[in-house]
């Protein structure tokens, strides 16, 4: 890690990377925003608008039934994914489920966090799991 100094602001950053662009991160909460972000690229959010947002949390609780119904190896067989897949859907999954309720979340919406609360139960339960789902539940 590098130190420079921005104006009368000290910023940390990480040495160039080989693209040329330095990482800069001059706050926690721009560090929760980048591993939010991070992990949201293979991930898909309800969008803004409300009807669209309802249909997603319909189609999240299905899926939810399904998975538990059929069991994990059950719902994999049917919907034809690996266990490598899955194992790095979860592993994204609880990386956003951790950063949302910290602020990593820009688009702060009731919608995204009855889905990511939905999504959390598709994870194994884990007492830090379940501690989450309670956080998110109060917010």
């Amino acid at each position: 890690m590098f130190t420079h100094v921005s104006g009368c602001k000290q910023v940390a950053s990480a040495p160039p990377s080989p693209f040329g662009q330095s990482l800069v991160i001059t706050s926690i909460r721009e560090a929760r925003r980048h591993v939010w972000l991070t992990a949201t690229r293979t991930l898909s959010f309800p969008v803004p608008e409300f009807a669209l947002g309802i249909f997603t949390i319909v189609e999240k609780v299905l899926e939810l039934t399904l998975r538990k119904l059929l069991q994990p190896d059950g719902f994999r067989i049917l919907v034809r994914t690996t266990a490598e897949r899955e194992t790095r859907r979860i592993a994204a999954w609880k990386t956003a489920i951790n950063a949302q309720p910290l602020g990593g979340d820009a688009i702060c919406l009731h919608v995204r966090l009855l889905f990511t609360l939905l999504e959390s139960f598709s994870l194994p339960a884990t007492p830090t799991g379940r501690m989450t789902q309670a956080l998110e539940v109060g917010i």
